[in-house]
């Protein structure tokens, strides 16, 4: 779908790539959405309003202070909301470590 042929793109006429790039980005949404027909992912209604005090913060924040930055406050949070996921950091790391190298628990397990 995104394959591009650079020789051939110079020599068209803007038009012509404008059309060539709707076309790219069309089948492109064709293929996501064929993707999600099988299972759609569908937040917890909850959710809108979560995300939605998480922005409204932001942009306060934002507004008040141009230095401001959400991310940056909360990844100490979010790393240690991680560890505990897997119940320590050292567990966490080596799990990390051994998707990285393809590794899968259950060959390791036996």
């Amino acid at each position: 779908t995104l394959k591009r042929d650079a020789s051939r793109e110079n020599e068209l006429s803007e038009e012509e790539r404008k059309r060539i790039t709707r076309e790219r980005r069309r089948k492109l949404g064709e293929e996501f959405l064929s993707l999600n027909r099988d299972s759609p992912f569908v937040f917890p209604p909850t959710w809108t309003f979560v995300f939605r005090a998480f922005f409204s913060i932001d942009g306060i924040g934002k507004t008040l202070n141009p230095q401001y930055d959400l991310t940056k406050l909360t990844l100490p949070y979010l790393k240690e909301l991680l560890d505990l996921k897997d119940g320590n950091a050292f567990k966490t790391t080596l799990i990390r470590i051994g998707k990285r190298l393809g590794l899968r628990p259950e060959d390791i397990n036996q």
